[in-house]
């Protein structure tokens, strides 16, 4: 389909306190692929339907991303961070992400890292 720029969320084991350790959110911009747009209404007992997403992506990864890839919790994309559902190595150095519903655990406590695969501006 496209090409874009997104950030991923990492939880990094992080020594906190002496002894302590608690994963720290982390967001690095990577360039990829949008293989797969799909969005779908699920009905709830709520109000409003809830929306979910099972988008693909690919990116080619850098060091950083090889050796976290257990740890990535989250996509950005379309201003909403999105979880990270699934994640293929099959086609290495690619990684295929697939994402679904809309994340809602630990946020990172400054999201303005330019750090990743490239450092331009968004």
């Amino acid at each position: 389909m496209g090409k874009f720029r997104a950030k991923i969320g990492y939880a990094i084991p992080t020594e906190v306190k002496k002894g302590f350790w608690q994963d720290v959110i982390e967001e690095r911009y990577h360039r990829g692929d949008i293989l797969h747009d799909q969005h779908r209404w699920d009905s709830s007992n709520e109000v409003n339907d809830d929306l979910n997403i099972s988008n693909r992506f690919s990116f080619v990864a850098d060091n950083f991303m090889q050796e976290h890839r257990t740890q990535m919790k989250y996509l950005v994309f379309d201003n909403t961070r999105w979880k990270i559902h699934n994640i293929d190595l099959g086609s290495r150095p690619r990684i295929v992400i697939t994402v679904s519903g809309v994340y809602n655990g630990p946020e990172p406590v400054s999201s303005d890292s330019e750090e990743g695969d490239d450092n331009e501006n968004p």
